[in-house]
């Protein structure tokens, strides 16, 4: 059987088994496109399974573009002020309100800002993005630079305004396509080699590469791996990711197979994040040719999340000759829940899954040689949303401990 439909993955969000209900959660946040029927359907999860339930207090992360009964359903979670436990769950629902079209809140804007739960920093993010939507494009790119300037002097990651700058770059992807040469004269500067204000401002610019959906950029998103830069690199998978198109695809493989370490790192996301059947064949052509375990491993998760009988014997091959890789048992046995397959292995597999877990001790990769001045990276003392859950399961921080761990 080929990949599972669409529709097939959205009533998966249903699934009676929560590692089933995650993955396909994973499957449509992963790939960053908007889909609100998948949206409804993750609202419907949360009011039959709960809260916490339901896909493990993560709701904010569903990005998938709001209707207009989505955004009455958020407006009646956060009808209270949140008390103890609920707090961390409605930050996740005011930024789903806050990351809303504008357009779509505008009508509503009083009834949303007075919303007792929403809470102040969700409040005063969605008044800019209401008021951006007034300015032209020069007054955006304007501002964009103003903010980038502000924060010259700025070298950790963590202290940023992210979210001023994805708004700017919000309202200059709804302006459509007439950004784009400036979007290309800007990704043509060289990876790495300007001062902080400027690479804030790549940053950002790579991100509205995605958020256009210009294919054009795809070189020049691969190039920017190459500035061993973490928060740059985020922005360039994403952008792929978003961009998405088969030649998107092809032009990672290829890329790929001549990459550092580091970069097949991120290339191989593009294989797991966007969904389609060349996807699918990418990220196992790659798994063969692959010699790194750890690779092997981070390509194969990637290929059975597409959620493919196929990717799932893929899968089972893999775990045939290398063990028992936690990360992939973890998305291997609910994918094949959700695809019906009945292996004879499930049941070593599930207890593998539910042995003790060791530590985690990141691999070192190889010794590459840096390009460029020191990467403007995060603070290593913090562990980042996608970095790997400090608990050992082997999952992504933000999809194992984050929302047990935020208060």
């Amino acid at each position: 059987m080929p990949r599972l439909p669409a529709d097939r993955v959205r009533e998966a969000l249903l699934h009676p088994d929560a590692e089933a209900r995650r993955l396909a959660f994973d499957y449509f946040t992963d790939a960053l496109r908007p889909d609100p029927a998948a949206m409804a359907t993750v609202i419907e999860a949360v009011k039959r399974y709960g809260r916490k339930e339901a896909f493990g207090l993560r709701v904010g992360d569903a990005e998938l573009g709001l209707s207009p009964e989505a955004v009455r359903w958020a407006l009646g979670e956060l009808r209270v002020a949140p008390r103890g436990d609920d707090d961390y769950y409605h930050r996740e629902v005011a930024r789903l309100l806050a990351e809303a079209d504008p357009d779509l809140l505008a009508p509503a804007a009083d009834e949303v800002l007075a919303a007792p739960g929403l809470g102040a920093d969700a409040a005063a993010r969605i008044k800019r993005r209401l008021a951006l939507r007034a300015k032209d494009g020069d007054e955006l790119w304007a501002d964009l630079d103003a903010l980038c300037r502000d924060h010259a002097k700025t070298e950790n990651g963590w202290e940023f305004p992210w979210e001023h700058g994805y708004d700017l770059v919000e309202a200059l992807g709804r302006q459509g396509g007439r950004h784009a040469p400036r979007v290309m004269d800007l990704l043509a500067v060289a990876a790495g080699e300007d001062a902080a204000a400027a690479f804030w401002r790549e940053t950002l610019v790579v991100r509205l590469a995605g958020v256009l959906r210009h294919e054009p950029a795809v070189p020049l998103l691969i190039a920017k791996f190459e500035a061993d830069a973490e928060i740059l690199s985020e922005e360039a998978l994403g952008a792929l990711t978003r961009i998405g198109t088969d030649a998107t695809v092809a032009a990672a493989l290829v890329a790929y197979r001549a990459a550092p370490w580091e970069v097949r790192l991120y290339l191989g996301g593009v294989f797991g994040n966007v969904r389609s059947a060349a996807a699918l064949e990418a990220g196992m052509a790659a798994a063969r040719g692959e010699e790194d375990d750890e690779q092997r491993s981070h390509l194969t998760v990637g290929v059975v999340g597409q959620l493919s009988t196929e990717g799932n014997d893929f899968a089972r091959d893999y775990l045939a000759t290398a063990g028992d890789d936690i990360e992939v048992l973890s998305v291997a046995i609910p994918a094949c829940a959700l695809t019906g397959q009945d292996y004879p292995e499930l049941p070593a597999w599930r207890a593998a899954l539910a042995a003790p877990r060791r530590a985690y001790h990141p691999p070192e990769p190889p010794t590459a040689v840096r390009r460029g001045p020191p990467p403007i990276t995060r603070d290593d003392a913090r562990v980042g949303r996608n970095d790997p859950c400090p608990c050992g399961s082997g999952k992504k921080y933000k999809k194992c401990c984050l929302p047990h761990s935020t208060g």
